[in-house]
């Protein structure tokens, strides 16, 4: 028994220790440090139970997995939200500003098995739209639906929710982030990003909330394509977006493919963070990352941000509804002016995303 012990001590040791350190580590550096990012939470989870369990059985092996313990100070303090779980409150003060931020995968076409499954996903997508009231709508991964005698969904939600201002980026045919706005925009626009020729790019919309300018960004990084085991050509997605990596990609698994991905989300993030650095004006950012808390690209966006999750949420706060419940992967961090009254991520299986809703303030 004793002999078991020790070598699990080492093998959690060995493993925990180099991932409390992986927002520091660029991916170009060494592969793995993208699957410790991706597993930080699990590891120190288990590692927190594995302390228990020999402190039980009476083995001095908890006090050296509790020396390492601290190491995952900066990964924790980004990755777990400390605040007491609060209902979150319908009614939104007239003086805060409502944002929907949501990944919803192709407005849920990909749901699209039966005419039945898709009209009632569908629906249950604008029923959500429509009940969250909120004042602008982020939305990643969003398509331009006009097909089988169904509304346009860009002038449905403008005519029918009350969302009269958006900017739509297409980034390729029909495809792109969209902003909806009840509030006047008073610019927009998007900006490429730069990691390949056929790229998705960094939406923006200019407001007036309370009397003062505001940005919205809106953002969608590369998707790792880890659902289907094996790429094909029917199976990769929007082509034009993969014609620079399909030599590898039809090649890949999962695990190739996280680690290469997580590359470019460390390049995009880069350019991410030299338009906050440029920007003169309080913001907001929305975004699907692709990426958790732990990893690098999300440390060079928080350097100069706020994590609305971190302000107001609590727990792990996963995004994702698939692989594992602790992959928060989609956030809405903001300028150091803009403060978090409430956030909300409901656990709405619509799309592989879970939404988020946050009231947000701004300080004078």
């Amino acid at each position: 028994m004793n002999k078991i012990l020790s070598i699990i001590t080492i093998i959690l040791a060995a493993l925990y220790i180099p991932a409390c350190f992986t927002h520091y580590i660029h991916p170009t550096s060494w592969n793995g440090i993208s699957y410790l990012a991706l597993g930080f939470a699990v590891l120190q989870i288990t590692l927190l139970i594995f302390i228990l369990v020999t402190a039980f059985v009476h083995s001095k092996k908890w006090l050296l997995l509790l020396l390492v313990l601290p190491l995952g100070y900066e990964n924790t303090r980004s990755s777990f939200a400390f605040h007491f779980p609060n209902t979150f409150k319908e009614q939104k003060q007239s003086q805060n500003l409502r944002i929907l931020s949501w990944n919803i995968d192709n407005f849920i076409f990909k749901a699209l098995w039966t005419e039945k499954t898709w009209d009632e996903r569908h629906e249950l997508a604008i029923a959500f739209l429509r009940s969250t009231k909120a004042d602008v709508l982020c939305l990643q991964d969003f398509t331009h639906l006009r097909l089988r005698n169904k509304h346009d969904n860009i002038a449905f939600i403008r005519d029918s929710l009350g969302y009269p201002y958006y900017y739509f980026s297409e980034d390729g045919k029909d495809y792109g982030t969209a902003i909806f706005s009840k509030i006047q925009i008073q610019d927009s626009g998007h900006i490429r990003f730069t990691d390949k020729k056929y790229a998705e790019s960094i939406a923006y919309a200019d407001i007036l909330f309370n009397h003062r300018p505001l940005r919205l960004f809106n953002a969608h990084l590369r998707s790792m394509l880890l659902a289907p085991k094996k790429l094909a050509s029917d199976n990769i997605g929007y082509l034009d977006y993969m014609k620079e990596d399909t030599a590898f990609l039809l090649h890949s698994s999962r695990i190739e493919r996280l680690a290469y991905f997580d590359k470019i989300h460390s390049a995009q993030a880069n350019q991410i963070e030299q338009i906050f650095k440029q920007q003169k004006k309080p913001f907001i950012f929305c975004a699907d990352l692709n990426g958790v808390p732990a990893g690098y690209p999300y440390s060079l966006l928080t350097a100069y941000t706020k994590d609305a999750f971190l302000e107001k949420g609590f727990g792990w706060g996963g995004t994702y509804s698939r692989i594992l419940p602790t992959l928060r992967i989609d956030v809405v961090l903001t300028s150091s002016s803009v403060h978090t009254v409430q956030y909300h991520s409901p656990r709405l299986r619509l799309s592989d995303h879970y939404p988020i809703i946050t009231d947000l303030s701004s300080k004078q």
